[in-house]
Protein backbone atom coordinates (compact mmCIF):
# COMPACT_ATOMS: atom_id res chain seq x y z
CA UNK A 1 0.00 0.00 0.00
CA UNK A 2 2.90 2.32 0.55
CA UNK A 3 4.39 2.03 -2.84
CA UNK A 4 0.77 2.77 -4.06
CA UNK A 5 0.54 5.62 -2.38
CA UNK A 6 3.77 7.03 -3.62
CA UNK A 7 3.16 6.45 -6.66
CA UNK A 8 0.52 8.08 -6.57
CA UNK A 9 1.87 11.25 -5.28
CA UNK A 10 4.75 10.91 -7.60
CA UNK A 11 2.04 11.25 -10.49
CA UNK A 12 -0.18 13.42 -8.80
CA UNK A 13 3.35 16.07 -7.80
CA UNK A 14 4.36 16.21 -11.85
CA UNK A 15 0.74 18.00 -12.75
CA UNK A 16 -0.32 21.40 -13.19
CA UNK A 17 -2.98 21.52 -10.41
CA UNK A 18 -0.17 20.33 -8.29
CA UNK A 19 1.49 22.99 -8.86
CA UNK A 20 -1.26 25.24 -8.69
CA UNK A 21 -2.31 24.67 -5.07
CA UNK A 22 1.35 25.18 -4.14
CA UNK A 23 1.37 28.10 -5.06
CA UNK A 24 -2.46 29.22 -4.20
CA UNK A 25 -1.29 28.51 -0.77
CA UNK A 26 1.79 29.67 -0.64
CA UNK A 27 3.46 26.12 -0.15
CA UNK A 28 6.80 24.02 -0.49
CA UNK A 29 6.85 20.41 -1.69
CA UNK A 30 7.98 18.27 0.76
CA UNK A 31 11.53 17.40 0.05
CA UNK A 32 12.63 13.30 0.64
CA UNK A 33 14.16 14.79 3.75
CA UNK A 34 10.79 16.40 5.14
CA UNK A 35 9.46 13.24 4.32
CA UNK A 36 11.76 10.64 5.78
CA UNK A 37 11.81 13.03 9.18
CA UNK A 38 7.85 13.46 8.94
CA UNK A 39 5.97 10.27 8.06
CA UNK A 40 5.92 7.59 10.82
CA UNK A 41 7.76 4.42 10.64
CA UNK A 42 5.89 1.02 10.23
CA UNK A 43 7.43 -1.58 12.87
Amino acid sequence: MKTALEEALKKYSATPEYAALLKKYHFQAPTADDLQTLMPKAE
